[in-house]
């Protein structure tokens, strides 16, 4: 015999499984990379209610006499 039957389709069908769940975690692994990726990218753009919440403790604090206006210039700019 040469072992055609169902022995062969299963063989079959289990390479063509593996290579399904192989592409799968390649997937998965970008995916997850790309998603991680990005984060170190976030600018203030990315956040600007962050951005609005910080000027306004630089307002509040140049309003009560902590900071110079020197300082909260400075502070303005760098958040921009």
């Amino acid at each position: 015999m040469m072992g055609f039957g169902l022995g062969m389709m299963w063989g079959g069908f289990s390479l063509i499984f593996l290579i399904i769940i192989i592409i799968a975690v390649i997937y998965f692994i970008n995916n997850k990379n790309d998603d991680n990726s990005s984060s170190y990218h976030n600018n203030n753009n990315d956040f600007p209610h962050q951005v609005d919440r910080a000027e306004e403790i630089a307002k509040e604090r140049y309003a009560r006499g902590e900071i110079s206006k020197e300082e909260f210039d400075q502070i303005i700019k760098d958040l921009k």
